[in-house]
């Protein structure tokens, strides 16, 4: 992936894999056509989300004139692509610019694929996503397919081989198990759970060196060089000490305002407009996700349409204060990690999968919803821990450990136990861990360049 990535302003598929595609015609090669093939570049009304989209002919009239049945289903899914794009991007800045300039939106009513990649351009068919719309599980299995498509354009070739099953594999890493780690850092951060917070650091920040991030790119390791004034490399993050780390860590805590940086950087943030919703207001996925506003850059929105209510409705420059429990972990988030896992478990869940193929799966997505539960329950915690801790002041200054409700020791266990909250987190990596194992044999290539699973 990095020699990839290097290569990203003149990345494309090679012209002699698409010799090979039409000489054997594999099936290891349709993810390969040759320039947009029966598509059409149609200018699309407003109702579907305007801009560009490349159309089968039937289609494209009833998608300028915007007569599309299920025109604001359409409208969502190109705005999860476009979430997509954003997470990929924020996980790999330096492959921001390139899916920018070479991700497509296709309506192919016709066609049962995700997508496919050209000589330099990638295409995602979102007519099959529309027949069988699933809004909570659509924005991952877009991630997914933008995925397995970069990887085809980054590896060159249309081939499922070790090549670009490596490169997909650290591609979905970078999106899903580094921003896992973020979310666990963020939420020990806001509870203080400092030690957790050191050992996270060091594997995020090495993640940052490892793909070479600029220091306005950095969200860790350009601390090294604003807290520590060291030169913020790999070599120099394995040479700290823990309480130089420790430094780092407490710093936006301790000078919320006074350093060259804000502790805005270290936590997620909230859209200034969306309406707030069970768990609040919207938050986004990564860190800096979300654009700031451009004029005072002290907001965030989660796009184009939230900027523009929110000016028309009165946007005033000053920041108001976050209400407390505002920047919090975000398990909504775990929870799609999983999804994302469980869709990778199962690549037969497409148009034409049978009763069959989907019953043989039964006891792994069994499996993946226990975790779901497991993380339900941990999101129930931290509003008791938040509770016990307003009650007992003294006690959660001096880091005292709550006992707290029961919490299930296993996801095989039907009893529930106690469990303190220091360990609740670890028991969840363990989980997934477990669910790793067996059904992911290449997750010993994908944790590589940090050295632990999760």
């Amino acid at each position: 992936l990095d020699a990839a990535l290097s290569r990203a302003k003149q990345v494309g598929v090679e012209s002699r894999a698409f010799e090979r595609r039409l000489e054997a015609n594999e099936s290891e090669e349709k993810c390969l056509r040759g320039g947009h093939d029966a598509l059409k570049a149609v200018a699309a009304h407003d109702s579907v989300g305007g801009g560009e989209v490349y159309s089968d002919v039937a289609s494209a009239a009833h998608l300028a004139a915007g007569t599309l049945p299920k025109a604001a289903q359409l409208k969502a899914l190109r705005a999860h692509l476009e979430q997509a794009k954003r997470t990929l991007a924020a996980a790999l800045p330096s492959l921001g610019s390139l899916l920018e300039g070479t991700v497509k939106a296709g309506f192919d009513v016709g066609g049962a694929y995700l997508g496919f990649c050209s000589e330099r351009a990638i295409v995602v068919n979102l007519a099959p996503l529309l027949r069988r719309w699933n809004e909570a599980g659509t924005p991952v299995e877009l991630l997914l397919t933008l995925a397995h498509e970069a990887a085809h354009l980054l590896s060159r070739g249309g081939a499922h081989d070790s090549a670009w099953r490596q490169t997909y594999d650290e591609l979905i890493q970078a999106a899903i198990v580094a921003g896992y780690r973020v979310i666990r850092y963020n939420r020990c951060l806001q509870r203080q759970r400092f030690p957790q917070c050191v050992e996270l650091y060091r594997e995020l920040a090495a993640h940052e060196a490892k793909l070479d991030y600029s220091f306005d790119e950095s969200n860790f390791l350009f601390m090294i060089a604003a807290v520590l004034h060291k030169k913020p490399t790999a070599a120099v993050l394995r040479r700290l000490s823990d309480a130089e780390v420790l430094r780092m860590v407490k710093a936006p805590l301790e000078f919320p305002g006074g350093v060259e940086f804000q502790s805005s950087r270290v936590q997620l943030q909230t859209c200034a407009n969306c309406p707030p919703n069970a768990g609040g207001k919207e938050q986004e996925p990564a860190l800096r996700t979300f654009l700031p506003c451009a004029r005072c850059r002290a907001v965030v929105y989660c796009g184009k349409d939230c900027q523009r209510k929110d000016w028309k409705a009165g946007h005033k420059e000053a920041r108001p204060e976050p209400a407390p429990g505002e920047h919090r972990a975000n398990f909504e988030e775990i929870s799609k990690s999983l999804r994302l896992l469980e869709l990778r478990l199962h690549p037969d869940r497409n148009l034409d999968a049978s009763d069959e193929q989907l019953a043989a799966n039964k006891a792994r997505r069994e499996t993946v919803r226990k975790a779901y539960a497991l993380i339900g329950t941990e999101a129930k915690r931290q509003e008791y821990d938040e509770k016990w801790a307003k009650a007992h002041p003294d006690k959660a200054a001096s880091g005292q450990l709550l006992a707290g409700p029961a919490l299930p020791a296993s996801l095989g266990e039907g009893t529930a136990k106690a469990a303190r909250p220091a360990v609740v987190v670890s028991s969840l990596v363990a989980t997934i861990v477990l669910l790793l194992v067996p059904v992911w044999p290449v997750a010993r290539v994908l944790v590589a360049h940090t050295g632990a699973p999760l």
